[in-house]
């Protein structure tokens, strides 16, 4: 079912071309009738596009990887380890949303908002029925400016293939069943709470006729972080293990959402032979799903497809964030004047009939408030999907705040204290049925 958008027609995108013609083999495309009137036949379609930086143009322009030290600290990549994709699923039935995630550690909400609008015009859909969201990857392009930036011909690749990967999702969706399973993974959590939200839960996409695997869609929180600063390779860390080896295993096409993320790395200790333990954890989490997907009976999902979003905004009281913005290092919709600057962000509620209810988020929420999101959600499963149409930093509940937990690293990466209380309540608002507001 899975089909991709690449360039044609140069040298310096033949490898891209190969890629393509692989995925096409695996996953061919396929047509769908009709299926209106039942509830648990979904129009799905998915699709990966290619967001790696040609090996050509590392010797030539600076790509500067995000997460770790401060501007230009780390050095430019100087190679691929792994592809950098960005993944795209249509789901439809009643209304029609569109989630794209990309191997980055974090999307602007400017850059996402020229994604939604180029890929709109794709698809003839809302901008604000098209959602991106980027699994947290240290090890891609700094697409935010903290870390020293990357090329601006890149931004316009990226536009181009995440808007070509929505499109043909979209252009795709075929006939669909959708289940879903839940299983546990073990992560640590680096603020020291002795807890994370553990829980791997997935979307299974079958053919409704003869049952055939169309695509997995996985959610789990951890930082993709077990290569560390040293690394100069571009990867997609532990993601690229997991999707490698459950797309071998299942044969069918698999995406990855990252959750509350904000204090939850795979594990406590650091390794020196790091790929070998991010291929370890991805084929852990590879083998559960495998597990849960063809030995655990699951649940059947029925129901139309709603989407809900609310806007609201955050005090920029972090000084160092505050002043990057202004300097022009870090894209945000950031507005008011210097003593009350504000952050404008959405966040995005998604359900899938009674039983599946999604909200996205703009930043990376701590594991308690991930938790407290989930508690006021509705539906047996309840996904979070963080760093989405936005990525502004951690969001940490203001009981927590500088209480020394993590030496206060994440507080130092945060708009500030009222983040949570403000994107709570506006969470609130966004699940309350209308007649109840």
């Amino acid at each position: 079912m899975i089909s991709a958008s690449w360039y044609h027609g140069s040298v310096k995108n033949f490898y891209r071309l190969i890629f393509t013609l692989t995925i096409s083999m695996l996953f061919p495309h396929m047509s769908y009738g009709g299926s209106d009137g039942d509830a648990s036949i979904y129009k799905v379609g998915t699709a990966i596009g290619n967001v790696t930086p040609p090996t050509s143009e590392l010797t030539t322009e600076a790509f500067f990887m995000g997460g770790y030290g401060f501007w230009k600290d780390r050095g430019a990549a100087t190679g691929t380890h792994d592809l950098l994709t960005a993944r795209a699923i249509c789901i439809e039935n009643g209304e029609t949303v569109c989630l794209a995630i990309v191997d980055s550690l974090g999307i602007s909400g400017p850059l996402a908002q020229q994604i939604k609008q180029a890929a709109a015009l794709r698809t003839g859909l809302p901008p604000s029925h098209i959602l991106i969201s980027a699994t947290h990857t240290h090890a891609a392009p700094d697409l935010l400016g903290l870390w020293g930036g990357s090329p601006g011909a890149y931004k316009n690749h990226l536009i181009d293939e995440v808007t070509a990967a929505v499109a043909a999702a979209y252009q795709g969706r075929v006939d669909s069943t959708m289940s879903f399973s839940i299983g546990k993974v073990k992560a640590h959590n680096r603020r020291d709470w002795g807890f994370t939200d553990d829980s791997l839960s997935l979307l299974v996409i079958r053919d409704p006729t003869n049952t055939t695997l169309l695509g997995v869609v996985a959610f789990f929180a951890a930082h993709p972080v077990i290569s560390p600063m040293e690394n100069s390779e571009f990867s997609s860390d532990f993601v690229h293990y997991f999707r490698e080896a459950l797309t071998k295993q299942l044969k069918a096409p698999v995406i990855y959402f990252n959750g509350a993320i904000g204090d939850v790395n795979p594990s406590e200790d650091r390794s020196a032979d790091y790929w070998t333990k991010a291929r370890t954890y991805g084929r852990l989490l590879a083998e559960e799903s495998a597990t849960l997907i063809t030995e655990r009976e699951l649940t059947a999902v029925h129901g139309k497809v709603h989407l809900k979003s609310e806007k609201f905004s955050i005090p920029v009281t972090n000084t160092t964030l505050l002043v990057a913005n202004l300097i022009g290092l870090v894209e945000g919709h950031i507005d008011g004047p210097l003593w009350n600057r504000q952050a404008i962000t959405t966040i995005n509620g998604v359900r899938l009939g009674e039983s599946v209810s999604l909200v996205t988020i703009p930043g990376e929420a701590v594991t308690r408030l991930g938790l407290e999101i989930k508690e006021l959600m509705p539906g047996e499963l309840k996904l979070i999907v963080g760093q989405t149409d936005g990525s502004l930093g951690y969001i940490i509940p203001e009981d927590e705040w500088q209480t020394g937990r993590n030496g206060n690293y994440e507080e130092s990466v945060s708009l500030g204290k009222e983040a949570a209380t403000r994107m709570m309540a506006a969470i609130r608002k966004l699940l309350t049925p209308v007649g109840e507001q």
